[in-house]
């Protein structure tokens, strides 16, 4: 519930409003304004609209721009002159900066940490100051740069913008809060982001003719660069901090969405044209934040962008209301984020209020259903603007004549004793005294901003007056005033006849007329008091140095410290200020509800055992007892508590989620209540359990009551968890066995002050469930003793709700309470003896009853059983024994809640644990069937048909036919208890049938009508019914034989065409009667048939249609008679009789029929059999058949016989049959997998071959076979998994016969197969050969000498082990080729290096060495030779060692040796080509005239 109080700014009468800015932190207003005989100046507000403090800027110069630092008491004003302005409020310190600036100044931005200034003027200057800590203004600025355009906006962009502005309002009385967070000196307490958290990025807006320009400046580069080029000049420059968008609007009504980059580069994402109407051109945009933008065009109606979604909708004033005209216009928009508010002003003078209720359970719900409006309010005069301002929710409403500041105020409230007083306006009052069962309202003198309670007098007071009200009951109910007096208060609290105020930090004891009695001493080092509360007894006390101090008020002078002051600070390292301290009525414990630095709410619960000196805690997010709560080590507290879950799991409903206030019991001690509400994303880990919450309540904002006990060795357990009802406020008080709550339905409120006139409020309700005020009539008080006669109201505005354990005791008796709370608390705590213990002091059957459905609710069944027992009622006590028989206790307990008359408890249960089975039994029980045929089709499908029959059942008896039939219909049991039904209805029942498009119902139907006799109704039947042989059976009783034969035809029902066969039969009509015998598949009758008729082709026909059988009587049949045993020997076979066909077709020699069915002869299991088979098969050309049955004889080396003479082809499936199993003898079995392998190696089954020889262990052999395969990938497979060094040696001799060069695969194979094979002199030869190949091939002497080096290390790592030692010629051997290919690479290194004379003697020397060719090619020495001379144009040495050349390699490879190019300039320098005399005669020459000549020697060569 909250109010809004409703101020007007003391303005000057005249002059010109130009600016006006709410402080961000503080409650400061300030407004600029211009008077010719005054001059420039700006004037401070308070939240009341009282002015506090004015400066004179200048007496000449118009004031044009100003801004609020982001935290301090200082203002930065812009002149039309040019100069700039910084004033400090706290210290009245007043700069300026007029050198810089020469035309007026529109922009003025402060960076985050209030540490720099920018401002900009007119012609595009924009300057950046450095602002000194108390707040001067240098005359020389850090940067300055000229835009050369006309500046017209500006904005700055950073990463944490307004996350210390933005704080959630909470249950606090503004003031208090205002005092805790704000000093003297005007510096905030409240943490602000560091330092070096600088302002990331400037946005300045330009005009250049008719567009406009968008321009930043990032960071300290101090560089401004254009960004963004607009379609018309801008008008607003707004940003969207959840998207990172910088939002523009021009004046052609175009919006421009831009995406801020990293870096500070600006993307224009989207562009839209608003859509204005004619007669207007009136605009403004807002971000409404959680990615929302507004948009208002002139209309009646809100635009609302989500710019997540991309999805618009409209936000609409309504006309059901006389002050409102379709024709409104909106004219500008306000949005706290704060508070969620969306403010919007028109120019009829009202402001329309929206809240932003965002809903996470219901995914479909429309936008703007998310959107709430409050209430209206209207003002005379034309709305220009709209200022929300710092976080105690103020806004200023501009006008064309004044400016009113609207200030919610949340309604105040508070109870004791059952004495409840509640503000229900800026200054109505309504008083409820419970007991006494009567309630009053009236309107007090005042615009109340708090109320305090004791059970026979309030006190209400605002800033500057408190008064005092005694309640009265007799003669008749009246509110007597007690006192009243000015004080300039904070918060007032009662006992007795005192009253405790909270004054400048400080608590004053005054009597009702307010005479000082007492000042409660304070140290300088605890602070100032910050909060204040009076429970039971007990004055409690929190200060800004977050310390705790209770005082016994109830002595008979001053009040008395019972405990010594608590740090807190000392205790909970991360706490900040502490937000509310209530107590029990002994005052042993305290529980604190503390806020955290960083602003967001703590989630747990403090509890302090004055007695012990101990501190617990509770966490509603996690559930859990953080040990040591965050304690200094150099503290020393007892943490001796534990939490624990009582009676049921609550945990789901309390997990993520914080406390909000509390309450203790009156009169138990260890009872406490608290309101929480839900985390959201202050702790993300709790995201999960609060959507899984959401899921299930339906509403994002629940708020939950907890109660818990507290016991006096500090465990917590939950005792109760339940939401609050929607129609619920906040709650005001916990006082057995009720909670009191405050009535939600209350619309924001408005109030004038009493200078102001013409302000009005336009309510906006709903038409259901719709509080209304009272109607009161008021009376002038006359003096302290004056009293205001009432009458008693209609309605409440207060909630009471019963205590879980008290319901049906709201009127017991006091004892009778206490032994209810103490079974509760021992139930609670699991002490279930000593709550046995209460029940037995209690003998009241209805208290029995009443505990037995609080057990019920509690879920106790052992507790629920001992209540039966003393309630004497045997019918619940039998249920309770059926129901515990259930499988789930939950279930049991629905089914004693139901019998306890507790049926919301009973379907909640059932709904819990899914039991929706018995749910669906229960409704069913209760007559309730549109219920249960809801649960059945939507929980209980197994039992919905079973729903549907009971409730025919019902119908039936009801007289309800129709109905009864449809249902019997859905249960699927309708073919029986429908005919049972209409039976005595014969006719009906017919039409039923008829009418039923089912054919077990046409059948039985059929039946019916055939026993009566009816066989043409029954036929008819029995066609719906697709029943063919029964209408063939009347056919033939009824002698109509051609349509039952022509229905046969037509169909070919087995059935009926075999009852037409033995009907055609009895009447002699053989061939018919075997024709439909056949149809219909009986083949015995026919067989009889045939035999009595000799019919020998007939029945050879039919025994190969019939089955195995039928097959064999007839074979049996045909070798009993002379002449037909060939038939017999078929239909042996094919009854798979095949050894009874083998023997009769031998006896009686039909070889030719044994060889029509050899296919069949594999099936013999006989030996003999076997083999006579055998014989006869290779005497007729079969081999392969042969073989198989040889095979299957086990005769191997037969088969394997006739396979080798006759070439049989040896495939998989025959070389499977033909390998002998693994029982028989080893050496036999070798034996014939060889010789398996030896004929599939004949015939060229190489891979067959290779597998049988690898099972008979040849390995070597199956090598040799697999060799000779070629199939390179199995040779390298099989060679791997054979492990054989004679083996691996054969795999890689074969490899070195294939392309190997071309493959480094197939290398690496054949050097692992070498070295694995121990063959390290095939491994030589192979690198010579790899070095050989690189030389020849590719001229690679590189590669070449790298495997000559390996082939030297092999040989050496061979010699060195002693094994298979290498002769030494051919180690020489490999040292030479070494040395060689070293000196030719030695001598083109030389020669890259322009050593050419030394790179010419190693060149000639290996021309001179014997076997030189081996290692290197001639061809490619005398190359070397050639292009030396030729690029020395030494063409005659050239041309003798060309001829060289030219003999030693053919004219057609000259060229791989020399260019063409080399060649052909040689032979144009040399036209006659030198012999080889000559050539020799002039290498002999060089050699002998070289005084450095060097003799390649074999042991001169260097391995390396």
């Amino acid at each position: 519930m909250a109010v809004f109080f409703n101020y007007t700014v003391d303005m000057p009468s005249s002059g010109q409003l130009h600016h006006s800015q709410w402080h961000q932190i503080h409650a400061l207003f300030a407004i600029a304004h211009f008077r010719n005989d005054v001059g420039s100046k700006v004037c401070f507000y308070n939240e009341e609209g009282l002015l506090v403090n004015d400066i004179l800027l200048n007496k000449t110069s118009d004031l044009t721009a100003i801004e609020w630092h982001p935290s301090r008491k200082v203002i930065a004003c812009g002149l039309e002159c040019g100069d700039v302005v910084v004033c400090n409020l706290v210290n009245s310190l007043r700069s300026t900066a007029s050198s810089v600036h020469t035309h007026s100044l529109v922009v003025m931005l402060w960076t985050f940490n209030g540490m720099q200034l920018v401002t900009g003027d007119k012609s595009g200057l924009v300057v950046k100051w450095e602002i000194d800590s108390r707040g001067m203004i240098p005359d020389i600025p850090i940067f300055k740069c000229s835009l050369y355009q006309i500046l017209t906006h500006a904005i700055c962009h950073h990463s944490f913008l307004g996350s210390c502005l933005a704080q959630e309002s909470s249950a606090i009385d503004h003031e208090t809060y205002q005092s805790s967070s704000i000093t003297d000196e005007g510096h905030s307490l409240t943490p602000t982001v560091p330092s070096n958290q600088e302002l990331d990025i400037i946005f300045f807006a330009t005009t250049e003719g008719e567009n406009g320009n968008v321009f930043s400046m990032t960071g300290d580069e101090n560089q401004v660069v254009q960004k963004l080029k607009t379609d018309g000049q801008v008008t607003k420059l707004f940003l969207c901090e959840e998207k990172f968008c910088l939002i523009v609007l021009t004046n052609k009504m175009i919006v421009a969405i831009c995406n801020i980059l990293s870096d500070g580069n600006v993307v224009e994402a989207m562009k839209v044209k608003l859509s204005v109407p004619i007669q207007s051109k009136l605009a403004d945009l807002a971000s409404l934040g959680f990615g929302l933008l507004g948009c208002c065009t002139g209309e009646s109606m809100i635009r609302i962008w989500d710019l997540y979604s991309h999805d618009n909708y409209f936000l609409t004033l309504g006309t059901q209301d006389e002050q409102y005209s379709e024709t409104e216009q909106i004219v500008c928009l306000a949005y706290s984020a704060a508070k969620g508010i969306l403010a919007c002003g028109t120019v009829s003078g009202s402001v329309a209020m929206w809240k932003y209720i965002p809903s996470f359970a219901d995914k479909n719900l429309e936008p703007a259903k998310s959107w709430k409006m409050l209430s209206l309010f209207s003002f005379q005069e034309a709305i220009t603007s709209l200022t929300w301002g710092s976080a105690f929710m103020l806004l200023a409403v501009s006008t064309t004549e004044h400016i009113y500041i609207m200030h919610e105020h949340v309604m105040s409230a508070h109870c004791s004793h059952g004495t409840t007083v509640v503000q229900t306006g800026p200054n109505r009052i309504a008083v409820e005294v419970f007991p006494l069962k009567f309630q009053r309202n009236f309107s007090s003198e005042i615009q109340v901003k708090g109320i305090f309670t004791s059970k026979d007098d309030f006190v209400i007071w605002d800033r500057q007056r408190i008064i005092v009200y005694t309640i009265s009951t007799e003669p008749e109910a009246c509110i007597t005033k007690a006192g009243d007096f000015k004080a300039s208060v904070l918060k007032v609290c009662l006992y007795a006849q005192n009253l405790y105020t909270l004054e400048s930090g400080k608590v004053t004891v005054r009597n009702f007329q307010g005479v000082v009695k007492q000042n409660m001493p304070l140290y300088e080092v605890e602070g100032n008091v910050v909060y204040m509360d009076v429970c039971s007894k007990y004055l409690l006390l929190a200060t800004a140095n977050n310390f705790v101090k209770v005082y016994d008020l109830d002595w008979s002078r001053d009040a008395k410290l019972c405990a010594i002051p608590k740090n807190l600070a000392e205790i909970i390292t991360e706490i900040d200020h502490i937000v509310s301290i209530k107590c029990n009525k002994e005052a042993s414990k305290v529980s604190m509800i503390v806020a955290k630095r960083d602003k967001h709410w703590n989630p747990r619960l403090y509890i302090w055992d004055t007695e012990i000196d101990g501190m617990t805690a509770f966490n509603f997010a996690t559930w859990k007892s953080e040990e040591g709560i965050e304690i200094d080590d150099m503290t020393s507290v007892s943490i001796p508590g534990h939490i624990t879950i009582g009676e049921h799991d609550t945990m789901p409903d309390v997990v993520g989620r914080y406390p909000y206030c509390q309450f203790w019991d009156w009169e138990d001690s260890r009872l406490l209540c608290v309101e929480t509400k839900p985390l959201h994303s202050c702790f993300p880990r709790c995201q999960e359990c609060l959507t899984r919450w959401t899921s299930v309540s339906g509403v994002e904002e629940e708020e939950v009551i907890v109660s818990l006990f507290v016991t006096s060795d500090n465990c917590i357990y939950v005792q109760e968890s339940y939401c609050v009802e929607s129609n619920y406020g906040r709650l005001l008080s916990l006082e057995n066995p009720y909670f009191y709550f405050t009535k939600k339905h209350f619309e924001y409120n408005v109030s004038s002050s009493s200078t102001i006139v013409g302000i009005k409020q336009i309510e906006k309700r709903s038409t259901e469930n719709v509080w209304k005020p009272y109607e009161y009539q008021k009376e002038k008080f006359s003096g302290s003793a004056s009293s205001l006669v009432l009458s008693c109201a209609p309605q409440s505005y207060i909630v009471r709700r019963i205590h879980r354990d008290f319901v049906g005791f709201e009127d017991a008796d006091k004892q009778t309470r206490e032994a209810v709370m103490n079974f509760s608390y021992y139930v609670t705590v699991g002490n279930l003896d000593q709550a046995f213990n209460e029940l037995r002091a209690i003998n009241n059957e209805y208290v029995w009853e009443s505990m037995a459905q609080m057990c019920v609710k509690s879920r106790r069944l052992d507790v629920a059983r001992v209540c039966l027992a003393r309630m004497n009622n045997p019918r619940v006590a039998m249920a309770l024994r059926e129901a515990m028989k259930e499988r789930e206790d939950a279930a049991a307990t629905a089914v004693l809640a139901f019998h306890l008359q507790l049926p919301e408890e009973g379907i909640q249960l059932l709904h819990d644990c899914h039991r929706y089975d018995l749910l669906n039994q229960y409704y069913q029980a209760m007559g309730k069937w549109d219920y249960a045929f809801h649960i059945a089709q939507t929980n209980d499908r197994m039992n919905l048909r079973n729903t549907h029959h009971r409730y025919a059942k019902v119908l039936e008896s009801e007289g309800n036919i129709p109905l009864a039939v449809f249902n019997y219909e859905n249960s699927s049991n309708y073919r029986l208890e429908v005919p049972r039904l209409l039976l005595s209805l014969h006719e009906d029942l017919g039409e039923y049938v008829r009418r039923a498009d089912d054919v077990e119902l046409h059948k039985w139907w059929g039946n019916c009508l055939k026993t009566c006799g009816n066989f043409e109704r029954a036929a008819e039947a029995f066609m719906k019914a697709n029943d063919v042989f029964s209408v063939v059976q009347l056919y033939c009783c009824m002698d109509r034989l051609q349509p039952a034969i022509s229905l046969c035809n037509e169909t070919g029902n087995r059935a009926a065409c075999c009852y037409l066969a033995h009907h055609l039969a009895k009447m002699n009509r053989i061939q018919e009667a075997l024709h439909y015998f056949c149809r219909a598949g009986i083949y015995g009758p026919v067989i009889r048939i045939c035999k009595q008729l000799g019919d020998s082709e007939q029945l050879l026909k039919v025994a190969l249609l019939g089955n195995e059988d039928d097959t064999v009587e007839v074979a049996d049949y045909f070798k009993r008679i002379p002449g037909h045993e060939d038939k017999a020997v078929m239909l042996y076979s094919k009854a798979g009789r095949v050894s009874q066909a083998v023997q009769l077709a031998f006896r009686s020699k039909q070889f030719t029929t044994l060889q029509a069915i050899s296919e069949s002869l594999t099936k013999l299991r006989d030996p003999e059999l076997l083999l006579q088979s055998a014989k006869f098969l290779i005497e007729n050309f079969q081999y392969d058949l042969a073989v198989d049955l040889l095979a299957i004889a086990k005769r191997y080396q037969e088969a394997i016989q006739i396979c080798t003479e006759q070439h049989v082809p040896m495939t998989d499936s025959l070389v499977e049959k033909l390998t002998p199993p693994k029982d028989i003898e080893d050496t036999e079995r070798i034996k014939i997998l060889e010789t398996i392998g030896e004929v599939c190696f004949n015939q060229g089954e190489y891979h067959l071959a290779t597998k049988k020889f690898v099972e008979a262990g040849n390995k070597t052999k199956a090598m040799k076979v697999l060799l000779k395969s070629g199939d390179t990938e199995k040779i390298i497979f099989f060679a791997g998994i054979a492990r054989q060094k004679e083996i691996y040696i054969m795999a890689a001799n074969y490899l070195q016969s294939t392309d190997w060069s071309r493959d480094p695969v197939v290398m690496r194979h054949i050097v692992s197969f070498y070295k694995k094979g121990n063959a390290i002199e095939s491994l030589c030869n192979f690198y010579i050969s790899c070095a050989q190949s690189e030389t020849d091939d590719f001229k690679n002497y590189e590669k070449a000498l790298d495997a000559l080096s390996a082939a030297y290390e092999a040989v050496d790592v061979k010699n060195e082990n002693h094994v298979d030692i290498i002769s030494p010629a051919k180690v020489n051997e490999i040292k030479n080729r070494i040395g060689f290919v070293k000196q030719f690479l030695s001598a083109k290194t030389l020669y890259e290096e322009n050593k050419t004379e030394e790179a010419m003697l190693l060149v000639n020397g290996l021309l001179r060495q014997p076997n030189v060719h081996h290692s290197v090619r001639i061809g490619d020495l005398l190359g070397f030779c050639i292009n030396h001379y030729a690029r020395t144009k030494q063409w005659k040495a050239a041309s003798r060692f060309l001829s060289l050349l030219e003999k030693k390699v053919p004219k057609a490879r000259l060229t791989f040796y020399v260019d063409d190019k080399t060649l052909q300039a040689v032979h144009d320098a040399i036209d006659v080509k030198l012999l080889e005399s000559d050539a020799t005669a002039f290498l002999d020459s060089t050699a002998a005239n070289n005084e450095h000549g060097v003799e390649a020697k074999d042991d001169a060569v260097s391995i390396t």
